[in-house]
Order: C-alpha cells, then sequence, then structure tokens
C-alpha cells in the first residue's frame, strides 16, 4: 500500500487497523510512503520510504482516511505489483500458484482458525497483464520470481486444484513437470441441437481443453463421494463431448496426489496430444518427486 504522508497520525493509524482488522488481512500491514524519510514499525504495521518510481500499472486508489490534522490518502498494490512484490521472499512454485489465484475465479481468504478457505470471485488480472507489467518492471526487486510465475500460469483457474494440475502438466522436464502444451481452463463450449438436449445445458466448461486435438480432461474432487444428481450432471456432459466429437479423459482427486496413477494419466494426455514421453534422468525424477508433494502437500493452498 502507498501513503501519501511521511508517517501517519496515531489516529490514522487506529483507523488503518481497524480496516485491517475487518477486511481479514494478517498483521503487520506493510506501507509504502511517497516520503523516503517515512519510518514506523510496530506489530500491528511497518512504513518504508519509497526509493525508486514504480512503473505504471503499480498502484491504484482505495480511499481516504482522515487523521487529527490532514487526510491521509491510501493507495493499494495492483495484483501485477503484488505479484512481483511477493516475488522477494515467496518461493518460485508457491508464486507460480499465486499468480494463477490472481488470474482465475477463485481467492483464499483467512478463516480466522490459522487456515484459509476459497471463496468465488470475478479474476483479479490475466496473464497477459501480468507479464505486460513485469516486462515494464525490469528493475522492482522481486520481479525475477515473478517473471517465472507469470510465464507458467493460464488464465480462468477455478480452484487451487486446477491450477496445482495445469501447473504441474504443463511445467518442463527440468523443472519436474510433464511438458504438456497449456490446455484452455474453463473455456465456454455452446451446445446446439442433440448435445444441448443430451447435457441439459446450453453451455459447458471443460477443466481442461485442447480445441486444436479434440481432448479433454476433468477433475473430479470427490468422485468417491458424489451423490446422484452430481453423478448424472457428469454424465450428461460426457455425452455431449462424445455427441461433439470430444475425447474426455477423468482425473480424480486420489489419481493426482498418486504420484505413479497421475503420471499414467499424463502420459495418457501425452500420447492422445500427439507427445512422446521420454525416460527420465536422476536428476529429473527428484525434481519431479519434489514439485508433485509441493503441490499436493506442501503449498499454503487448501486441500480440495
Amino acid at each position: 500500500m502507498l501513503a501519501e504522508a511521511a508517517t501517519p497520525s496515531k489516529e490514522q493509524v487506529m483507523r488503518i487497523i481497524e480496516a485491517q482488522l475487518f477486511s481479514g488481512i494478517e498483521a503487520p500491514l506493510d506501507l509504502i510512503s511517497t516520503k523516503r524519510s517515512a519510518s514506523l514499525r510496530t506489530s500491528y504495521m511497518r512504513v518504508h520510504g519509497q526509493l525508486s518510481p514504480l512503473p505504471p500499472g503499480s498502484i491504484t486508489f482505495a480511499g481516504s482516511i482522515s487523521g487529527d490534522e490532514d487526510e491521509l490518502s491510501v493507495f493499494v498494490s495492483t495484483p501485477e505489483l503484488c505479484l512481483v512484490q511477493m516475488g522477494c521472499f515467496a518461493e518460485r512454485h508457491e508464486l507460480a500458484e499465486l499468480a494463477f489465484e490472481l488470474c482465475g475465479d477463485y481467492a483464499l481468504r483467512p478463516d480466522g482458525m490459522g487456515g484459509t478457505h476459497i471463496i468465488k470471485r470475478q479474476h483479479a488480472t490475466t496473464a497477459d497483464s501480468l507479464r505486460a507489467y513485469i516486462a515494464r518492471a525490469a528493475d522492482v526487486h522481486g520481479v525475477k520470481r515473478a517473471r517465472f510465475a507469470a510465464e507458467c500460469v493460464v488464465d480462468s483457474s477455478r480452484s487451487p486444484r486446477e491450477s496445482q494440475i495445469a501447473l504441474e502438466m504443463t511445467l518442463s522436464y527440468r523443472l519436474g513437470g510433464y511438458g504438456l502444451p497449456r490446455p484452455k481452463l474453463n473455456e465456454k463450449i455452446t451446445l446446439e441441437g442433440a448435445a444441448r438436449r443430451a447435457a441439459g445445458v446450453r453451455e459447458i466448461y471443460p477443466d481442461f481443453y485442447w480445441p486444436n486435438e479434440g481432448l479433454v480432461l476433468e477433475y473430479d474432487s470427490d468422485a468417491f463421494h458424489s451423490d446422484s444428481a452430481k453423478r448424472e450432471r457428469d454424465i450428461r456432459k460426457r455425452n455431449a463431448y462424445e455427441m461433439l466429437g470430444l475425447h474426455a479423459l477423468s482425473l480424480t482427486h486420489r489419481q493426482f496426489t498418486d504420484q505413479l496413477q497421475f503420471a499414467c494419466i499424463m502420459e495418457e494426455v501425452g500420447r492422445m496430444l500427439g507427445y512422446k514421453t521420454h525416460a527420465l534422468t536422476a536428476i529429473q525424477q527428484r525434481k519431479r518427486a519434489q514439485l508433485h508433494g509441493f503441490l499436493t502437500h506442501g503449498s499454503r493452498l487448501p486441500r480440495l
């Protein structure tokens, strides 16, 4: 955040703290001031002086807070700057997950008990916007890791698990992934005629979709606990895929968390996309195990 004052007054500090607690943002809150001499450090917030210009598109006006003698204008980091700022200390793969969240239709919020929960919302930015901003922010601290994350991201993920699957399937062999081409996530397909009647809806949204190859991969987070209505919707959806000439594969939660089973699914996806699998070196095998372990067990994100 950026405050147009050297140091906020006591009353302004209290108002910021109240807003922080109300919004659920964890303390301490970091603020950047336009004054180099700004300095304030408490258990609730830290104020830093602005040291260098930020590129256009870095901040957006959030509102004003009245103080004892003046008014404090408060700006917040745009999603693009947020990713770069997080690049100062977040791990690369964790940063990539954040990029998916910023470009996806969900968000993670503190649950008040030390964890997080998922809410649905419109995407905060797009992969193209992230990459364009990073190209302008070459001298901003944290941009190197942010560039890696922006290159990994695919728009329109609807859940942390979809983001994790897309990340692992598309990262290169060298980084522990499967090197597969990027799919479309939740791309709208408009149904007509018999396909619409078979699905019972006008539109369907495949989880992972390669339109040129006519391939769909559906992720089922609760394949073993689905109710009858959900099972019927899934059957209708798959019938529509078949009527459209699309080949649909399924991936369950259990298959994703089991590295061997996930590898088998990815090999089949690769085969259908025309990609040949390659024998992994010992280093690549270790990288793949590390990446899969991070995404399924070590990430900050809640599990589905």
